[in-house]
């Protein structure tokens, strides 16, 4: 089986807002319109909530491949 997901770059930008599919992105991590992530990567923090792994994922990725945490689409209940 195979999982849609969001198309994104090499650096795993997606190339429109996921929830609202705003097309004009300035090189930012949120769209300036709906304020949603655009880049996918885990979020798993330590105990003071830094951010630990942030391995970059696939545009269809649910949980990091890495550490298992889920990802910021996941988390923002994009996939």
């Amino acid at each position: 089986m195979i999982y849609n997901g969001f198309y994104v770059d090499k650096n795993r930008r997606a190339n429109k807002c996921p929830r609202c599919l705003n097309e004009q992105i300035n090189g930012g991590e949120y769209c300036k319109i709906s304020g949603v992530t655009i880049v996918i990567k885990c979020t798993r923090t330590d105990y003071n909530g830094y951010p630990e792994c942030e391995e970059i994922a696939e545009g269809n990725a649910c949980y990091c491949t890495k550490c298992g945490e889920k990802t910021t689409f996941f988390k923002e209940s994009l996939l």
